[in-house]
């Protein structure tokens, strides 16, 4: 039971992340309400703005690292 809790949760953090970064350099646009249920609407919208602050985030890390040398 906790191998398959574990993937689900694998599965969405990747998903969101990789949904977050092609929202985040336009390749994709992203439209949460064709989703009927609620639930599942407010928490794939979550998960990509989430998914697009860890690359955002990730961005200005490198920045500032590559500013540096």
């Amino acid at each position: 039971m906790a191998g398959w809790l574990f993937f689900t949760v694998s599965q969405v953090v990747i998903t969101s992340l990789t949904l977050g970064a092609l929202k985040r350099t336009g390749a994709v646009q992203v439209d949460s309400s064709k989703i009927k249920n609620n639930t599942l609407r407010s928490f794939f919208a979550t998960a990509v703005d989430l998914g697009e602050d860890v690359v955002e985030r990730g961005e200005r890390i490198w920045s500032e690292l590559t500013k540096s040398e």
